[in-house]
């Protein structure tokens, strides 16, 4: 007789000989280049549970060419460990770890459910009402009426607005800007160049939306503690701006006061030369006098 397998939420880090039916809705890989990774991932039951799973390097050499984001699987035998990371990517209680034992079988369990997002309010968001270190979902309008888009060296901020959804029985799918709630974003490195890329090729054609999955939301601690006691109209509202210039020089000015002076290339001895080839006392041609 088959064994009934375990639901997600009744792991409670009393067995580790688990049963899980299952789907991969989230897959990611991390660790430096050329070195050893670990596969993290998220998966879900017939019932919509969530949990994460952690499959380390040395076990990841025997399941990545199996392991598939939105395949199916039975899955057997985790070590069972609390989920209490610096961040958290579900909000159940432990997280799976794969071992020696751990058994993977892909299946063909289309009945299981696919991801679904758990869109967090901004309203919740600016208010403080969330679970510190848990990672979340957002969904947004790309506001530059508020904020400009500002980049530098891979990292862009740019505001996001709330949207409702609509959607009508015809298909179509209407947003609703709600422009009095907004969230300043920040993305990094490659995911900053993807979206340089994709508004360099969009250009003005629309509104962009955007969805953050696994979005860490930082207090702005410093930020209260500067203006706790402080009303409303009386913080000062500034604009920072981020910029780099690039030039050419064209020449340095030396007077009196200046920090550099012509020198030998060879013993650095100050030359009274500005320009042109000049013979050292050293004994050093220089087609040039260098400044030090």
């Amino acid at each position: 007789m088959a064994r009934i397998p375990d639901k997600i939420n009744s792991i409670d880090g009393s067995k580790e000989a688990l049963k899980l039916v299952v789907r991969i809705t989230d897959l990611w890989f991390v660790g430096t280049p050329n070195k050893s990774k670990q596969a993290k991932m998220v998966i879900v039951d017939f019932e919509g549970d969530q949990i994460h799973v952690v499959c380390k390097a040395d076990q990841l050499k025997c399941w990545k060419a199996n392991l598939k984001e939105n395949s199916t699987y039975v899955m057997h035998n985790f070590k069972v460990v609390k989920n209490d990371g610096q961040f958290r990517v579900c909000e159940h209680e432990y997280k799976l770890v794969f071992i020696g034992v751990t058994v993977v079988k892909e299946a063909d369990l289309h009945q299981l459910p696919f991801k679904e997002f758990r869109f967090v309010e901004f309203g919740n968001v600016v208010g403080g009402n969330f679970v510190a270190g848990l990672l979340v979902d957002i969904i947004g309008v790309v506001d530059q009426q508020f904020s400009p888009l500002l980049y530098i060296f891979g990292y862009c901020q740019f505001i996001l607005s709330w949207i409702l959804f609509a959607m009508l029985d015809d298909g179509y799918l209407y947003l609703i800007l709600m422009n009095g709630e907004v969230l300043s974003c920040t993305l990094w490195e490659n995911y900053c160049m993807q979206f340089l890329a994709y508004l360099n090729e969009c250009g003005n054609d629309g509104s962009i939306v955007i969805i953050l999955t696994h979005a860490r939301i930082k207090d702005a601690q410093e930020f209260r503690e500067r203006y706790f006691g402080f009303p409303l109209h009386s913080v000062p509202v500034k604009l920072d701006v981020v910029c780099v210039m690039v030039g050419t020089i064209s020449k340095i000015v030396m007077d009196s006061h200046s920090w550099c002076y012509p020198a030998c290339i060879q013993c650095h001895r100050k030359t009274d030369i500005e320009t042109g080839p000049f013979t050292c006392e050293c004994g050093k041609d220089n087609d040039q006098p260098v400044l030090r």
